[in-house]
Order: C-alpha cells, then sequence, then structure tokens
C-alpha cells in the first residue's frame, strides 16, 4: 500500500471516524440544482407550450438547451400521471435544432 494512502485514511479517520470511500463525492456534479428542476416543472405546469429557449430565459438559467430538455422530459410524469396535474396535455419541446416537437402524455 503507498504511503500516502496510508496517511490519507488516517486524516480521514481523524476527522470522519470512518475511512469508508467516499463515493457521493465523485463523478460530474449535476448542472441543475434540485431547486432548478423544481422551477422548470413549475414553468411547464403553468406554460405547457412554453419553448426550451423561453424556459432558460425566463428562469436565467447558464447551461445548453439539450440540459433543460432532458429535465422538462423528466418532468413529464410518465408513470405517476394520475397524481399530476400534467396529465393529458401536450407540451411543445423545443429540440437543440430549435425543432418544435410535440410530447402528448395519456393518462393511465
Amino acid at each position: 500500500m503507498n504511503t500516502n494512502t496510508v496517511y490519507r485514511l488516517e486524516k480521514q479517520m481523524r476527522e470522519t471516524g470512518s475511512v469508508k470511500t467516499r463515493t457521493s463525492q465523485r463523478g460530474r456534479k449535476h448542472a441543475l440544482t434540485p431547486e432548478d428542476l423544481q422551477n422548470i416543472d413549475r414553468v411547464v405546469q403553468q406554460e405547457p407550450d412554453i419553448t426550451i429557449d423561453e424556459i432558460i430565459d425566463k428562469l436565467g438559467l447558464h447551461v445548453c438547451n439539450e440540459t433543460v430538455r432532458k429535465a422538462v422530459i423528466i418532468a413529464i410524469p410518465e408513470n405517476n400521471a394520475k397524481n399530476s396535474a400534467l396529465q393529458n396535455v401536450n407540451y411543445c419541446v423545443t429540440d437543440f435544432r430549435r425543432t418544435p416537437v410535440r410530447l402528448q402524455i395519456r393518462s393511465l
């Protein structure tokens, strides 16, 4: 075992009381916060025909269109449509080519 690993684990044990691997700190951080996702969901509920560019402008987001498009698709309730105000709504989503795309959500 590398000596730096031993020192790092000793320091971690002193600071946290554990030498367990910190897997939650790995990988790329999310571009959108949970608050951003809630705001996107709220805006889509209020204005079902809003475009991705309009969502970005309205919320002042600093992310690409594709990131917001994915968040909008996730916000559409496919499995829990019965519990959402979004059921049976047509969504106008603009893809990266700025082409309007209609998504039809059906009740379960």
